[in-house]
């Protein structure tokens, strides 16, 4: 499941870093706000989601959108490409639980 995506990402084997699949995740359940995010995966530091955010922007996996009003922010949202694998993912995990 988790290698097939990947390997349709073409980010490499992004599961050997901590939190970038869950990241992911949560940004394929609409999480876009950083504290969105970090709510979505409570264990995660804000350094570590700000780290995992800014690698997977510079690898193209997500694209981060700056929003000025009513105070300066960032959205995050899946790029085009990672929808479809991180999707099959999603639905993947589902149906195991």
């Amino acid at each position: 499941m988790l290698q097939a995506a990947e390997l349709e990402l073409g980010y490499g084997r992004l599961s050997a870093k901590a939190w970038n699949m869950p990241v992911l995740l949560a940004l394929h359940y609409k999480h876009e706000h950083f504290q969105d995010i970090r709510q979505a995966l409570q264990q995660v530091t804000p350094s570590m989601l700000s780290a995992r955010l800014g690698n997977l922007h510079e690898l193209g996996a997500v694209d981060k959108q700056l929003i000025a009003q009513p105070r300066p922010s960032f959205l995050y949202h899946l790029q085009q490409p990672a929808k479809r694998p991180i999707h099959q993912l999603a639905a993947n995990l589902d149906s195991i639980v």
